[in-house]
């Protein structure tokens, strides 16, 4: 009977510390981030002035373009959640998003968020009301929602329309 481990594996063979160099694994206090379920006492970085500024810049903008105080009555709780997700990915320092399984370049992203009036998030909004699927990344279903608002707005209403108008035809009798 071995003294450690089992007969089939032993601890040695299963953690083998000898091969890792501490030496090389160099990390700073600044960058570390310690996650907590207590989020108070989560150690979160700081935004620089300019990031902050940006951050403010890019709010107002989108709430000028949305017409926020407006559209805020429509849904209280649903247009500051897609307020801040447009702000997110207007300042993000990634290079790309993921949109429909597709990497679409930040920038591309960030001008179309800046096209998107209170018609596209009344429209994002008659989505969301509408759909009935389980969604597993809402933040990215959203990104993908507003960002495809633009194209698919229009398409959209138009087969409400010929729903509402002509769905039931078939069943009509003259």
């Amino acid at each position: 009977v071995p003294e450690r481990g089992s007969q089939d594996f032993r601890k040695k063979e299963l953690i083998k510390t000898d091969d890792i160099k501490t030496e090389s694994i160099k990390t700073e206090k600044k960058e570390l981030i310690y996650q907590s379920i207590n989020p108070s006492r989560q150690k979160v970085p700081e935004k620089t002035n300019a990031e902050m500024d940006r951050w403010m810049e890019f709010r107002e903008i989108f709430k000028k373009n949305i017409e926020y105080e407006y559209i805020l009555d429509r849904d209280p709780e649903m247009i500051p959640e897609i307020l801040e997700i447009m702000i997110e990915a207007a300042c993000t320092k990634a290079k790309s998003f993921s949109i429909n399984g597709t990497q679409i370049a930040a920038e591309r992203v960030r001008e179309r968020l800046l096209s998107l009036n209170s018609m596209h998030i009344e429209y994002v909004l008659d989505s969301l009301n509408q759909n009935t699927s389980k969604i597993q990344n809402v933040r990215a279903y959203l990104l993908a929602t507003l960002y495809n608002a633009p194209k698919t707005i229009n398409t959209f209403y138009r087969t409400m329309v010929n729903h509402d108008m002509y769905g039931n035809a078939r069943d009509r009798r003259y």
